[in-house]
């Protein structure tokens, strides 16, 4: 039996890269039969599109009531292109993370994981989905009752001024601001933070363009941040590269940290979920004849619990 979802797959993708297709060609030769086939076929895709997208696809298209000035419509036309591409590779990764895994997939079969590193895992052993599964956190943030900006810079305060390295921190805090900024020929992000009605504040910063931050941390918004605070007298206290989540029931109460494996920890936590939840059941290096004799408990509710992933799970 065929899976119902897959003919909607197939669909979505086919319609984003024809209207892309005639996109292009109107580009090249604009004429106003091409520019309304496009517009009908723009109108045809629209249930195809991310709902949290879709606002944004009907400005698009409304502006394509311009009075059919060339130089207005060129524009309209090369965001509809950007958008189809953008749309047909979310539909395709979509497509690809519905496809279950198997024990001797490659690295890269995972959601993130792309050939520079496929290439930086296999420098540690982790070649395959199985190695994956089996990367075990080495420490679990809890996230379940963060501080406030103001007492976690005290405590911080505290532990440099007895010479102790400042711990790791969650932080709840309301961004004040959040911008990229000029930093000695490249750009950084700094997100400011603060308490509510608070005057105090401070500074997360990255030290590339960290456009995924921007993203979450936006002003006026809740969020988490979770990392070490450096806070010397006379200086703003900040933290640097901390993993930032946004505040609210969907956050996590206790979340996997994993070993540096030479890739970003967001990409890796991002793979190994990935594979946790294509992969069933999850590998057992210990054959069952073996478990069954010495009277071993099943690897995967044990896997899954140790990573998070067990439903109702209390780490």
């Amino acid at each position: 039996m065929k899976d119902p979802g897959r003919p909607a797959q197939r669909s979505d993708l086919r319609a984003f890269r024809g209207i892309a297709r005639e996109a292009r060609a109107w580009l090249k030769s604009p004429t106003a039969d091409g520019l309304a086939r496009l517009e009908a076929g723009a109108v045809q895709a629209s249930p195809f599109v991310p709902e949290v997208r879709r606002d944004d696809w009907q400005k698009l298209l409304s502006g394509f009531a311009v009075g059919g000035d060339p130089s207005r419509i060129r524009p309209r036309v090369q965001g509809l292109v950007r958008a189809c591409l953008l749309f047909e590779r979310e539909a395709r990764a979509q497509v690809r993370r519905e496809k279950p895994l198997a024990w001797d997939d490659p690295v890269e079969r995972a959601d993130g994981v792309g050939p520079t590193s496929r290439e930086k895992l296999a420098a540690h052993g982790v070649r395959f989905v199985a190695d994956l599964t089996w990367t075990v956190p080495i420490a679990w943030d809890d996230l379940r009752l963060p501080l406030g900006v103001g007492e976690a810079i005290e405590r911080a305060r505290a532990c440099e001024a007895a010479l102790e390295s400042p711990p790791r921190l969650c932080v709840r805090g309301h961004v004040k601001s959040a911008s990229l900024v000029p930093m000695r020929g490249r750009r950084a992000v700094r997100v400011v933070v603060t308490d509510e009605g608070s005057k105090v504040t401070l500074d997360a910063w990255w030290f590339y363009a960290a456009h995924g931050i921007l993203e979450v941390a936006r002003s006026g918004t809740s969020c988490l941040f979770i990392g070490r605070i450096r806070s010397r007298e006379g200086q703003r206290a900040s933290m640097a590269h901390p993993d930032v989540l946004q505040d609210g029931p969907s956050a996590p109460s206790v979340r996997a940290r994993y070993p540096a494996l030479g890739i970003a920890p967001g990409i890796l936590r991002r793979a190994i979920a990935d594979a946790l939840e294509r992969t069933s059941p999850l590998p057992d290096p210990v054959p069952a004849r073996i478990a069954e004799r010495e009277r071993m408990p099943p690897a995967e509710p044990l896997l899954r619990s140790i990573h998070g992933a067990a439903k109702g799970a209390h780490l």
